[in-house]
Formats: C-alpha cells, sequence, structure tokens
C-alpha cells in the first residue's frame, strides 16, 4: 500500500504554490494525496508567520493534528519555523517530528521517510543569504487558475515586517524556466495562470533584468491556450510605466492589480520605512488606470501603527476613499519580534486598533458596493469555475467573483470563457444569468496546444 500524506496551507498564494510543489515532490515518490481531514501517514502544515495570530492558527492546527493523529507523522514547515529558529521551542510548540523552515522544502519527503522510519525529529533550518531560487513544479488538475511562483525574497526593509529575514533577499526564477512552466500549465488545462512572489515587481533585477516583470508578462501573455493572467500583489514603488505599457498591450493580461497602500498618513509610511507619500500613491494611480481604463485596484491597509494619531487614522481613511477601491483587505497592526516596529513608542491600545479597523472595513464596503454597481445590467466576462454540485461561478477579469444563479443555455464544462448579465450583488459577489459563451472548456481532456 502507497503512503498518504494531507496538507495544510496557512497565508499567502506563494506558500500554495510552494504546498502544491511539495505535493508534487511526495507523489513522484509514490505517496497519495488526501484532503487534511483524513487519515494519513503524514500531515504537513505550511505555515504563515505574518502576524502573531497566524502562528497562533499554525500551532493550533500542528496541535488538533497531534490529537486526532498521534501515531503519523507532523511536517510543520515554511515561514514560522524559519522565524522561531529554534527547534526545541518549535517542537514544544507544535509536536512535531520533521521542522522544515523555507529554505530547504526540497528535503520534505526525504525527512518526512526518516521520521517515519526512526521516529526521530528531524530539523533543517537553512541560512537563506546566499539560497538560489528554488526550483520546482506543480501538476496541473481540474481547476482553472494556477498560480505560477517566479520570485522568493525581498529586499525592502518596512519597519513592521519579518518578511526579509523568514524569505530571505530577492532572488528571481530562470526566465526559461518560469515561461516553461507557463507552458506546462497551459498543456495541463488551466487556462488561467497568476505570478506570485514575495516581492513579485523585483522579478529579474537580481539577473540584470532592469524591466524583468513587464518582460515575463511580455513572454507569457500571448502562449497558446491561455486566457488570462494574473499579477499578485506588486508593491507601489515597483510598478513601472513599462509594466503599465505591458498589461495594456495583451488582451489576456487582467485589468486588476492589487497595490498595498498600508497608510494614508505620509508621517506612518515614513515610520513604517514605505518608500512613497499618499500623494504619490494616488498619482500612480491615475498614471495606472490611464493605461488600463477597467482596471480594478484592491489593497492592503494596517491601521494602529505605533505612533498613528487620529488625524493619521482620518488621512488613510480619505485617500482609501479617494483612491475608489474594489477591496479592502485590513490589518491590526501586530508587532512582530525582532521587527523594528516592535519596540516603538507609542503603542496603539488594541480597542483603539479594532475601532479603527470597524471603520475602515465599513468604509471598504462601501467602496466594493459602489464597484459593483458599475456591472449591473452589463455582461460580463466570466472563467468558469463549479462542478455543478456547489454551484457554478467563476471570476472577472477584475477579480470580482460572480455566481450564476440562471442559465439561458446549457451549462459547459469548467475552463470556458462565459458572458453572465448582472442582475445583482451581495457582499462578496455579483449574481447574474449566464447568456452566452465565448471561448468553450473540456470536460474530459485539454485540447491539443
Amino acid at each position: 500500500m502507497s503512503r498518504r500524506v494531507a496538507f495544510l496551507t496557512l497565508g499567502c498564494k506563494v506558500n500554495q504554490y510552494d504546498t502544491s510543489a511539495m505535493a508534487e515532490l511526495f507523489q513522484g515518490a509514490g505517496w497519495d494525496v488526501v484532503d487534511f481531514r483524513a487519515e494519513a501517514d503524514a500531515y504537513v502544515i505550511n505555515t504563515c508567520a505574518v502576524t502573531a495570530r497566524s502562528e497562533a492558527k499554525s500551532r493550533q492546527a500542528a496541535r488538533e493534528v497531534k490529537r486526532r493523529a498521534p501515531q503519523a507523522v507532523l511536517v510543520v514547515t515554511g515561514c514560522y519555523p524559519q522565524a522561531a529558529q529554534v527547534a526545541e521551542e518549535m517542537r514544544q510548540a507544535t509536536g512535531a517530528d520533521v521542522i522544515l523552515g523555507t529554505g530547504n522544502r526540497g528535503q520534505v519527503v526525504a525527512a518526512t521517510e526518516q521520521a517515519i522510519s526512526g521516529k526521530k525529529p528531524v530539523v533543517a533550518i537553512a541560512e537563506l543569504a546566499g539560497l538560489p531560487f528554488e526550483e520546482a513544479q506543480v501538476s496541473g488538475g481540474t481547476r482553472t487558475r494556477a498560480v505560477l511562483k517566479v520570485q522568493e525574497g525581498c529586499d525592502r526593509q518596512c519597519s513592521y515586517c519579518l518578511v526579509p529575514s523568514v524569505r530571505g533577499p530577492a532572488r528571481s526564477r530562470d526566465p526559461r524556466a518560469a515561461v516553461e512552466e507557463a507552458r506546462r500549465l497551459l498543456g495541463r488545462g488551466y487556462r488561467e495562470i497568476v505570478l506570485t512572489g514575495i516581492q513579485l515587481g523585483a522579478y529579474g533585477r537580481d539577473l540584470g533584468l532592469s524591466e524583468g516583470l513587464a518582460w515575463l508578462v511580455e513572454q507569457i501573455a500571448p502562449l497558446p491556450g491561455l486566457y488570462r493572467l494574473r499579477l499578485s500583489s506588486v508593491e507601489p514603488m515597483d510598478i513601472s510605466p513599462a509594466l503599465l505599457r505591458t498589461m495594456a498591450g495583451h488582451a489576456t493580461v487582467c485589468p486588476h492589480l492589487h497595490i498595498p497602500l498600508q497608510s494614508g498618513s505620509d508621517r506612518i509610511l515614513a515610520r513604517m520605512g514605505r518608500p512613497y507619500a499618499a500623494a504619490r500613491y494616488l498619482a500612480l494611480l491615475d498614471e495606472a488606470r490611464s493605461h488600463l481604463a477597467s482596471l480594478a485596484v484592491s489593497t492592503d491597509v494596517m491601521v494602529g501603527f505605533p505612533g498613528e494619531e487620529e488625524e493619521d487614522f482620518s488621512a488613510t481613511m480619505r485617500v482609501v476613499e479617494q483612491a475608489e477601491f474594489m477591496r479592502l483587505h485590513v490589518f491590526p497592526f501586530s508587532p512582530r519580534p525582532g521587527t523594528k516596529a516592535a519596540t516603538m513608542s507609542g503603542q496603539v491600545p488594541s480597542s483603539i486598533k479594532e475601532e479603527r479597523s470597524r471603520c475602515l472595513r465599513r468604509l471598504g464596503s462601501m467602496l466594493a458596493r459602489r464597484f459593483a454597481t458599475r456591472f449591473l445590467g452589463q455582461e460580463v466576462e466570466v472563467l468558469l469555475e463549479g462542478d455543478g454540485e456547489r454551484g457554478w461561478g467563476g471570476f472577472t477579469p477584475q477579480y470580482t467573483r460572480v455566481t450564476i444563479t440562471a442559465a439561458a443555455l446549457p451549462m459547459p464544462a469548467a475552463g470556458s470563457l462565459v458572458a453572465v448579465r448582472v442582475a445583482g450583488f451581495d457582499e462578496n459577489a455579483l449574481r447574474g444569468e449566464l447568456v452566452g459563451v465565448s471561448r468553450a472548456g473540456w470536460r474530459c481532456a485539454p485540447p491539443e496546444i
């Protein structure tokens, strides 16, 4: 009998990709990948450490595995172990049999099998400085969207952030390998590719490409079989005119950008170590929208950063409203040991952070509704997802979720591009009727490419 392994991913799209790559390694070694709730010989938790809450979720998930499957091998990997660095504390906190950081996930199968054979803890947390990009591949499947990791690490030094210490310096995937994996994913049936990285906009700089991300988009956007190319989060200081021109020059590139704002107060941005002012951020949005008329922008905003006064928060509210975001991710500041912000003066009480978070989320909901009303009565293009049992739907190019509540013709297969007439919306999605198919998908095997 083959052994079974189950995965749980916490955190960002980069972690999702890393989990898929580890699953590929296990499958290549003859393991079966099963649902995390199923019985398995090994459980792998790919952790996050961006906030204290993320670490708490990682510990909670690990303890739950040890409670319900004490004989199984528990693997804890990712940012949390890399941040902790202390193996004995990690074992006590999680009960893990295997502890891996972010620089050596390629060892996950060997380490797991070693733990099964000897039941001795295996610990491997690599020094990240000087490490190259860790090449990996992910398999295709029945889903329509694939995440393609092309960049790792970050060279920014934001005062609140652990990422440079848990992911290492910025480093890029070999350009030929990145394009070839995009071809392979399209050949396996994916129709949308999401380029992702820790500091995606820095792609190629370590390889001598000054406009590396624009170059990569230029190479992937025309590939046969690609319906959509999407970018994950890009820092405002990494968005160049060349990138915007390249995005506008290809119909396959989605008119959506996630551009972290973090604060609308110049004083707080400076304390955060963010190298831009609020006015420059707003000017960037104007420039981006001049290139991409249908552009939708989502963002991250942090509230309660040390020293944030009421006037700073008011400035953030004003900038958020001016920016007309389609989606807002609000994070109360969480002090991370080892960062400058953790010891800064002016720590904001939790009650104030919670109240400011509520205010900003209310504004975010209002902006989301305002954005959604643009589509009422209109036809939108949706890349179809679903299985007919849990409902049908998908996303527009602007990354707006659409649920299909009625159909004027038979439902095509997942992976089709369809037209949906929008009749309404709720907090999370547009709702509408399927009225046409522009490019049909398949049910059994992908077409020849």
